[in-house]
């Protein structure tokens, strides 16, 4: 870790204790961009009993909601970026970075942080990496020369880097449990209602590891619980994809606060 930080906020890096090669290589990727961090040990799910896995899970509800059960791994990845809004709350952290051990920073990813907990601008989430991201034609802020502040206009994927206030996290925390789906969705994804103020920096200037889907174990599990509904799933396929874009593009044009 280092000790001057170049930027101004806690970080969070999320990594599972057993993954060595994973947390030396976050380790010496943020201390190349001189980001001062401490390790949050990742729950591995796939280590949680039965019990255990009862008290803050709720499969029932995740099989309505999502239309599937949870990957033991996404159970944990949820119960991991649980346990640092908690810590928020706990140290009465104004803003943290959270980071999980796949992602890749640059110069801009430095600079857009700083500019966004500068305090000029008004949000308590702001998704640093996503997978797609349709901005809302509405509200868009430039933050730096390169990078804008964006509402999206359709769900978020992705938890791999994001800034949160302790108002975020209180939010957060309020309806997370039980466990009824994977993290991203719970945060992002507009199935419940959290009136946290989401943003996201646009375009992304963080990125993944060329190796993130072969080292995903949260992926393996999913793939095979997935494969069991492919079949209802190809059926409702077309008629998704159509319904989705008319939906991202009245999102673009009259944006709520929250997805």
């Amino acid at each position: 870790m280092v000790m001057n930080s170049s930027i101004s906020v806690p970080a969070f890096t999320i990594c599972l204790d057993r993954e060595v090669e994973r947390k030396r290589y976050i380790a010496q990727h943020l201390s190349d961009f001189n980001i001062a961090f401490e390790f949050s040990n990742a729950v591995d799910g796939r280590m949680l009993s039965l019990k255990q896995k009862n008290e803050v899970y709720a499969s029932k509800k995740a099989e309505l909601m999502r239309g599937r059960k949870l990957a033991d791994g996404e159970i944990g990845c949820f119960l991991s970026h649980y346990t640092i809004w908690q810590e928020m709350i706990k140290k009465n952290i104004a803003t943290a970075l959270v980071v999980e051990s796949d992602a890749v920073f640059c110069r801009e990813s430095v600079t857009s942080i700083n500019a966004l907990t500068a305090g000029q601008y008004d949000w308590e989430l702001v998704m640093l990496y996503y997978r797609e991201c349709f901005p809302s034609f509405w509200g868009q802020e430039r933050i730096t020369p390169q990078s804008k502040l964006v509402r999206f206009a359709n769900k978020c994927s992705c938890t791999t880097a994001y800034l949160l206030t302790l108002s975020g996290a209180k939010k957060l925390v309020e309806k997370a449990m039980p466990i009824c789906l994977p993290v991203d969705d719970y945060m992002t994804g507009g199935f419940i209602n959290k009136g946290i103020d989401t943003f996201a920096v646009y375009p992304r200037t963080i990125h993944l590891t060329e190796d993130n889907e072969e080292t995903s174990t949260i992926k393996q599990g999913v793939n095979s619980i997935k494969n069991l509904t492919e079949n209802r799933r190809k059926k409702i396929a077309i008629t998704k994809k159509a319904e989705k874009r008319v939906r991202y593009f009245s999102k673009q044009l009259k944006p709520g606060p929250w997805l």
